[in-house]
């Protein structure tokens, strides 16, 4: 742990002294060098606190909170604040609606009741554990991110249905009178992670040196 630790700030330390015009007179350089050097003190940071295991989970972990907590405040505005009716027209492609949804994404498979709800609810929990596992032993970073937004999305709308009975779409897209069904941030989480989970699988898995933190 020391050796590592010594390593580690020595390499801070460079990093530093070469932004140093950077550091020092922020002014006369790019703001964007500046935002750099700090990101990269921070990693370096957190390496040595955590180390290269916990950091994966404290990436996947802020992700599934960032996911999560977007979702709920989200909604929480569309509920309480935004949408004081049940529509309002943003532009001539969307707008902000207010729909409960029984089923899952999208408004598939619903009207099923209270069974409907217990059912969904149960395998959205039983999939996020697989998840989490999965997410536990990857090493790919990218990877753990899509998962985490999967998992904080899942969570998103399982919270819904045990407060509410339902999850509340609000996000309406349509051309002229065709539309498509009303969703949330946390479907767009979930299809998001999955989307980047399957494009990854079908182009850059087999690739060396890509499936490495």
């Amino acid at each position: 742990m020391a050796s590592r630790t010594s390593a580690l700030l020595t390499l801070l330390c460079r990093k530093v002294f070469q932004n140093s015009p950077t550091f020092f007179y922020a002014k006369k350089k790019k703001t964007v060098d500046y935002i750099n050097l700090l990101l990269e003190c921070y990693y370096l940071f957190v390496y040595i606190h955590l180390g290269k295991g916990r950091l994966k989970l404290f990436l996947g972990f802020i992700t599934i909170v960032l996911a999560f907590c977007a979702d709920q405040l989200s909604k929480f505005a569309i509920d309480t604040e935004v949408v004081t009716t049940n529509y309002i027209e943003v532009c001539d492609y969307f707008n902000l609606v207010k729909v409960w949804n029984t089923g899952v994404s999208f408004s598939m498979f619903s009207n099923h009741g209270i069974l409907g709800i217990v059912v969904l609810s149960a395998i959205s929990l039983i999939v996020s554990a697989f998840l989490l596992y999965w997410m536990y032993n990857e090493n790919n970073k990218l990877k753990i991110v899509s998962l985490g937004m999967i998992i904080g999305g899942a969570w998103g709308n399982v919270v819904d249905r045990i407060r509410f009975g339902a999850v509340l779409d609000f996000l309406d897209f349509h051309y002229e009178t065709h539309h498509w069904p009303a969703f949330n941030l946390a479907d767009t989480f979930i299809c998001v992670g999955a989307f980047i989970l399957i494009l990854w699988e079908l182009f850059y898995a087999n690739k060396k040196g890509l499936n490495k933190i």
